[in-house]
């Protein structure tokens, strides 16, 4: 999809901005200590694929971006599994959300 709109430079450059942007984040974390006061989890680009539709699109980025040159791994999750964190997210937002 990226590399449709913008071509297959400017999709790497996107990729490598947010990349860095990332790192730099935690890095500015770690240096001024602000770990306690900053929650940030660090690992990783995480889409939310709600159609079957962007599912195959986020396929093929991931396919071009491989065919690219860039050096990355994706771990792909079932619509079941999907279901059964939306149950526990729900369960345990529910349970916060009432709690005094």
């Amino acid at each position: 999809m990226y590399e449709k709109l913008y071509g297959t430079e400017q999709a790497l450059k996107g990729y490598e901005l947010e990349s860095r942007t990332a790192k730099e984040l935690v890095k500015l974390i770690l240096d001024h200590n602000l770990t306690d006061a900053v929650t940030l989890v660090e690992g990783g680009h995480t889409m939310l694929l709600l159609t079957e539709e962007e599912e195959a699109a986020a396929h093929a980025d991931y396919d071009a971006a491989l065919a690219a040159g860039l050096e990355m791994n994706a771990t792909w999750h079932s619509k079941d599994e999907m279901k059964e964190v939306s149950l526990l997210l729900a369960f345990y937002s529910s349970y916060f959300l009432t709690c005094p």
